[in-house]
């Protein structure tokens, strides 16, 4: 089906959103094989297009930023994804450098119920995971008349046939089992020790808590010895900037020079700076937290259950020291909010009900107002490669269009591009807002490329020397 495509003016999605909709429009005028051709059968589906949205990486900076909390977030801020491979370099603490590369395969179930999940969480899900694995060999073992599952060739021939048969046909998947808790079991802790040493739970819930901090909480933070990444500190103090429009310039000169004194390159965050003066969207885009903000979550220790996952697998995992490592994790949970991106594609998608409210999560440079994101939406271009009339569809069209849409019903599938950086931050956020849909939404993205926060500061410092 051919999409309605939308776009923020003036910059370079709109660009591509003019020139993909001259592309469309020759292809179904011109094509003898027309990709989308309407068939009889397919009314139902032509009526409900599907929207493409094109958004422009400055329209939200912060997301780029931000210290994530969620499973495979955490990783590719860490430790990246490249191809879905995971490498971990690694200290022995003698001097001695070892990496792994772990390869994340699509049919792991594992990850694929807990990649979106916060760590705390997953956490505890391998936990259980062990030791479920640990009950199902130990049970194999005991049937064979072995000590572990690497005497499994070693069976005790007395037994009986169908115990014999079980525990040959159910080794195989046992042993692939094991690999991946193994694989789990190795990237968490590594998560872990990582955590521990950037004090990354202690910046996630400053950032969660944006609002609340202060310059002297956020110069307490860049000057504290413990956090020993300067990296995470300059960061911090970007969001904090991107959050707060109105801060003097002799506070921002003291924080700098704070981030100077710790080893940052400043060079982003002066790029970040130009970008806000020549528009004043690139300003801080704050979600209102549907939430409280941060929270404990349910009462006890969420990451105490892991602390005794070595000992209960001892045996079957490399692991050996994940209570030492998780007894000075802080128990947080993300608050739930709907990021900048989501909420205009909310709006695109003709959630006309909730275009109002999504404007408090978004702020102009000027101050934020909660008409800001509807106001944003409706300033968007429009096109429509099935009409006659070329070029965005301003004004009563662009109405007539919007209408239309609102006519047929919220759309229910949604393409969302961004031209520039994209991150699995915000990838996620979308998919939360997809399945609590009612009907649940498809939604895909895609973006330039997917960065981690190092890659799209570096890039930020290459642009800034080239500007």
């Amino acid at each position: 089906t051919i999409p309605t495509i939308c776009a923020p003016r003036g910059n370079a999605a709109e660009m591509v959103a003019t020139r993909l909709d001259t592309k469309l429009r020759e292809h179904i005028m011109n094509s003898r094989h027309n990709l989308f051709a309407d068939s009889a059968e397919d009314i139902v589906t032509q009526s409900r297009r599907p929207v493409l949205v094109l958004l422009d990486r400055d329209l939200d900076l912060s997301s780029m930023l931000t210290h994530s909390w969620t499973y495979q977030a955490l990783i590719h801020d860490l430790y990246d994804i490249q191809l879905n491979q995971v490498s971990i370099v690694q200290d022995d603490g003698s001097g001695r450098i070892s990496k792994r590369s772990y390869d994340i395969n699509t049919n792991d179930a594992f990850w694929e119920s807990n990649a979106m999940l916060p760590f705390p969480e997953v956490a505890i899900n391998i936990d259980d995971a062990s030791n479920a694995f640990k009950r199902e060999a130990d049970e194999i073992t005991r049937m064979g008349g072995v000590n572990s599952l690497d005497e499994v060739g070693d069976l005790n021939m007395g037994a009986s046939t169908k115990q014999l048969q079980r525990a040959i046909t159910t080794l195989p998947e046992l042993t692939a089992r094991k690999a991946n808790i193994d694989m789990h079991m190795n990237i968490a802790t590594s998560l872990l020790e990582m955590i521990k040493e950037r004090q990354l739970d202690v910046l996630f819930q400053m950032e969660e808590q944006l609002g609340r901090q202060t310059k002297v909480t956020i110069l307490e933070a860049i000057n504290d010895p413990e956090k020993k990444n300067p990296q995470d500190k300059l960061r911090l103090f970007a969001l904090y900037m991107l959050a707060n429009d109105g801060l003097r310039p002799g506070d921002i000169e003291e924080c700098e020079a704070a981030l100077k004194l710790a080893g940052c390159d400043l060079a982003s965050l002066e790029y970040i700076r130009k970008l806000r003066s020549l528009n004043k969207m690139n300003a801080s885009i704050t979600s209102p937290a549907l939430g409280t903000g941060t929270s404990a979550g349910p009462s006890g220790d969420l990451l105490g259950k892991f602390s005794s996952i070595s000992n209960r697998l001892a045996g079957f995992t490399d692991s050996s020291s994940l209570g030492s490592i998780f007894s000075n994790v802080r128990n947080l949970l993300p608050s739930r909010k709907q990021l900048p991106v989501t909420c205009l594609v909310e709006s695109a998608m003709g959630n006309r009900a909730n275009a109002g409210g999504l404007g408090a999560g978004l702020r102009s440079a000027a101050g934020g107002s909660s008409s800001t994101a509807a106001r944003m939406f409706e300033d968007f271009v429009h096109f429509d490669p099935k009409q006659a009339r070329r070029g965005n569809l301003a004004g009563s069209n662009a109405n007539a269009l919007r209408g239309s849409l609102a006519a047929d019903g919220a759309a229910q599938e949604a393409i969302v591009f961004v031209v520039g950086g994209g991150n699995y931050v915000e990838y996620q956020n979308l998919m939360e807002f997809a399945q609590r849909s009612t009907p649940r939404k498809h939604i895909v993205y895609g973006s330039t490329d997917i960065v981690n926060a190092s890659s799209f500061l570096a890039q930020l410092s290459r642009l800034n020397g080239t500007s």
